[in-house]
């Protein structure tokens, strides 16, 4: 299955955001699969690879439900040493206040 005729950057974030919570609300187990599965990694890939870009896309700051629902379902797919490899940490395994922005400290 291809998602790639409409490119998720031509999306509003509002098209962005329902789609996503219909997908992931729908009764039906396939159309769910088929979002986690399917449609949140090709949006990761098709930003450049970025969850962090996908985040900004969404709007963290006014959509933070669907934000998190995003985060839950990608978090499944990593181990812990993927998910903390996407952070910038310091020696101390804290993030340096200049990098936190609103996706950041969702994540």
């Amino acid at each position: 299955m291809s998602f790639s005729r409409v490119h998720v950057r031509s999306l509003s974030i509002a098209n962005r955001v329902t789609i996503l919570k219909l997908g992931l609300k729908d009764r039906s187990p396939v159309v769910k699969a088929v979002v986690q599965e399917k449609l949140i990694p090709s949006w990761i890939t098709a930003m450049e690879g970025s969850l962090f870009n996908l985040l900004r896309g969404l709007d963290v700051e006014g959509c933070s439900d669907i934000a998190k629902q995003v985060l839950e379902v990608w978090f499944k797919t990593l181990n812990y040493k993927e998910v903390t490899s996407q952070l910038e940490m310091g020696a101390e395994n804290l993030l340096a206040i200049e990098i936190i922005k609103p996706e950041t400290a969702l994540y």
